[in-house]
């Protein structure tokens, strides 16, 4: 039997923050504070009010009037917290306003420093990189595995055991689920942070609703994860950029640590808004959680169910050397479109101009579509019927596979050390051999080719250019036509 978090228990009072608002305007009469619209629809653009309305300018309010403060909550947020806490499973949530980003940051900058291992995938978030040049940590990769019949990169089992037990590493970061669904069993990590007494955090962003039905992955404290991080925002109720991170009971030992560093890593005017839109989604799914997140998985299996020949849906079997034990979220339908020949983002590009359809993600052979508490079966029959179309819409314009190897290029400085020096701009012909001092990853697959301190071999500049030749996106580049890219400077 799964331990799930307790989200049945009798209705509480209203959601703290919804409270607290209502109090806020009862108590302030006229303000002479932040924010400088002052809750007055007069003092904000006519557009803004038609784009926004009046009650979203109303309710921004700050700590300035009485309303609690996040990074000294006393009441209402504090409450809050500690109601997010019991629907989630944790021992401890702490709300975040600038996304997991800055839950990654403030956990990391937290728990090491100069010169420590952070035992972390290839594949982490680039604020997980943040954390390394905040921190002066250095990264200690996790090899990855590659499945070829479903091209999809996994977690490695035990490729870090020498340098874990030789004390090279302080801190392991994982990621889970990644952007298909994927999530990769961790209790073997578990047990590993345990026994060498170092944390364990997991990148969770797109997981915040595995908590509400046994059909999902376990989520990661349920697996025994210290510390948690989710962005609410992308499968649940929460307004973009509101995400929660979740301490387990033994992480609650790091607790001191993580609250100062959220302080740091978290704007100083927090808003009230996205506090109160975490808090609110919150108390959703204390009420109606399960049911809510039960209907979007059927939707989705309908969505799933119904694909047409010749698209066909990735399931990913929990079996084969090549894949570890790994659970998929439904809720993600993953379509390989090589059957129509056109590549995924062909496919995202009809859809679009089409039918006004726009996808979770497209990468060479493949779309992703995402159901959530939002989708309605109308919304599941438009995208079922968009799909019949596309799989009579053939296409040529079908390319090999990738096959890069996400071998890291050799480190001639550390990330932090690569972006405080001097850097270059040199086309990106001259560009091999040089040391980068800036980001290059290809969105799909978010695997960074290149980070701040490596060197720019043959092998990544031949992938790059292939990335850029299907259709890529490539992220970081200071210019965003990727015609240059900064090197470290070697003037004297």
């Amino acid at each position: 039997m799964i331990n799930r978090p307790l989200i049945d228990r009798p209705l509480i009072d209203r959601p703290a923050l919804a409270e607290a608002i209502d109090a806020y305007h009862q108590r302030e009469r006229h303000s002479f504070h932040m924010p400088g619209h002052k809750q007055q629809a007069a003092a904000v653009h006519p557009e803004a009010r038609r784009i926004f309305g009046d009650s979203l300018i109303l309710n921004d309010v700050s700590e300035m009037g009485g309303f609690d403060y996040l990074h000294a909550p006393e009441s209402s947020l504090r409450t809050a917290q500690q109601r997010a806490a019991e629907v989630f499973g944790a021992a401890r949530t702490w709300f975040l306003v600038n996304g997991s980003t800055g839950g990654n940051l403030a956990a990391i900058t937290a728990l090491v420093g100069d010169g420590d291992g952070v035992a972390m995938l290839r594949a982490s978030h680039r604020s997980v990189y943040g954390g390394l040049v905040l921190s002066g940590a250095k990264p200690v990769y996790i090899s990855m595995s590659h499945d070829v019949e479903q091209d999809g990169w996994f977690l490695g089992d035990d490729s870090l055991l020498a340098e874990l037990q030789s004390g090279q590493v302080s801190l392991l970061h994982l990621t889970r689920p990644n952007y298909y669904g994927m999530a990769v069993d961790i209790s073997t990590w578990v047990e590993t942070a345990r026994r060498l007494d170092i944390p364990l955090i997991v990148d969770e962003a797109h997981g915040s609703h595995f908590a509400f039905d046994d059909r999902l992955p376990e989520s990661a404290l349920v697996q025994g994860a210290d510390i948690t991080i989710q962005s609410t925002h992308k499968t649940l109720g929460g307004l973009t950029q509101g995400s929660m991170l979740h301490v387990s009971e033994r992480g609650l030992r790091w607790a001191d640590r993580l609250g100062r560093s959220l302080q740091q890593m978290q704007s100083s005017s927090p808003s009230a808004l996205l506090a109160m839109s975490l808090d609110l989604a919150a108390d959703h799914m204390r009420t109606d959680g399960r049911a809510l997140v039960a209907q979007a998985i059927d939707l989705a299996m309908q969505v799933a169910n119904a694909v047409p020949s010749p698209l066909r849906v990735v399931r990913i079997e929990q079996s084969g050397t090549a894949t570890p034990m790994v659970a998929t979220d439904p809720t993600k339908v993953v379509i390989d479109v090589r059957g129509t020949h056109q590549t995924g983002f062909d496919a995202s590009k009809y859809l679009r101009d089409v039918h006004q359809i726009w996808i979770e993600l497209a990468d060479q052979h493949r779309i992703v579509c995402s159901l959530t508490l939002g989708d309605t079966p109308e919304s599941a029959a438009a995208l079922i019927e968009a799909l019949h179309q596309l799989a009579d819409s053939p296409g040529s314009t079908l390319s090999g596979t990738l096959s890069p190897t996400w071998a890291s290029p050799p480190m001639a400085l550390l990330p932090r050390a690569a972006l405080q020096v001097e850097a270059e701009s040199v086309a990106i012909a001259e560009a091999q051999g040089r040391i980068a001092a800036e980001y290059i990853i290809p969105y799909p697959p978010g695997i960074p080719l290149a980070i701040p301190g490596e060197v720019l071999t043959v092998d990544v500049m031949r992938a790059l250019a292939q990335y850029q030749e299907i259709g890529s996106r490539i992220v970081g580049p200071n210019d965003s036509t990727v015609k240059h890219l900064l090197v470290v400077s070697d003037r004297k």
